[in-house]
């Protein structure tokens, strides 16, 4: 019975994104995995806060595997990473293709950007997004009005950062676009060593992700558990810190007194020291953000006084 259940709930909720989509006046043809992702998270609420608008953009277009928490800074390191490429004025703009809110503050006199927000773009009039990070808001598709109107916008075309605009001497909210892979799939692309030489730690990593994801929006398990999973992360976390030390410090490959118990352990590290820098430190981050997640699906947890009867 609790699989019909199941299998009722998720009919409703393709219903629904299948209405939301058709009901703002256009029938689009989305790509595949953004399709699935949309068709599974879209008007779903979350077991815990934590989800944002950022980490939901980059876990719908691949760019990272799961939403949990993110801040911007987060979201500005993908973007400007070798994953993202940012489009010109002059670019079409094409379902799939992030959308980042952005704004020019100024602190002791000079300017700085700071991000807003971030979306994924459907079409002209439609985009997909979460607006808060509670758990009670639900990703959903929505129009491209409502999506800005916190920031004073009414489209996308008038906000758009122009080509002869300096962004710095902006005084309102702007946006730039983005065309993304996955770090995976780059990695396959330029580094298929890389990948082959670090199996155990992606087989690793992946069924953390798995597990967050469920455990994000499925139901939260017993306190152990996420206490043992959160340990985990923090012994790669460690981990790829050291790495990071030790290459800044150009110590080569001498890493005796590294944490050996970690995931990522290999006695040589030869991979690891010959992966580009920003890999390193974008999988530091995807650690950073699981490890936030887990406290506060634990936090979640303590609230609601489970007792591990999953």
């Amino acid at each position: 019975m609790k699989d019909i259940i199941w299998g009722l709930r998720a009919l409703v909720v393709i219903a629904l994104v299948s209405i939301a989509i058709t009901a703002l006046g256009e029938e689009l043809t989305l790509p595949k995995h953004l399709k699935t992702y949309i068709d599974q998270h879209a008007n779903k609420i979350p077991t815990a806060m934590g989800t944002n608008c950022w980490a939901t953009a980059l876990a719908a277009t691949r760019v990272v595997p799961m939403a949990g928490y993110m801040d911007g800074s987060q979201f500005g390191f993908w973007m400007e990473s070798p994953l993202c490429r940012p489009l010109s004025a002059e670019d079409k703009i094409l379902t799939g293709d992030i959308i980042a809110v952005r704004s020019t503050r100024t602190k002791l006199g000079e300017p700085y950007i700071t991000e807003e927000h971030g979306a994924v773009y459907l079409s002209e009039t439609q985009v997909f997004q979460k607006t808060f990070n509670g758990a009670g808001d639900v990703p959903r598709v929505m129009s491209v009005k409502e999506a800005l109107a916190p920031y004073g916008g009414q489209d996308l075309a008038t906000m758009r950062l122009g080509a002869d605009e300096d962004p710095l001497k902006k005084t309102s909210p702007w946006l730039r676009f983005y065309r993304c892979q996955s770090l995976e799939q780059f990695l396959n692309e330029h580094h298929g060593d890389f990948l082959e030489a670090t199996a155990k730690f992606w087989r690793e990593l992946h069924f953390e992700e798995n597990d967050l994801r469920k455990w994000t929006q499925e139901r939260v398990p017993v306190l152990d558990v996420l206490q043992a999973a959160s340990r985990r992360i923090t012994n790669d976390e460690q981990y790829l810190t050291k790495i990071l030390i030790l290459r800044r410090r150009n110590a080569g490959l001498n890493l005796e007194s590294s944490v050996s118990f970690s995931s990522l352990y290999d006695p040589t590290m030869r991979a690891w020291m010959e992966i580009p820098e920003w890999v390193i430190t974008g999988l530091l981050l995807r650690f950073q953000s699981m490890n936030q997640q887990i406290q506060l699906l634990i936090a979640t947890h303590v609230k609601r006084g489970y007792r591990g009867n999953n």
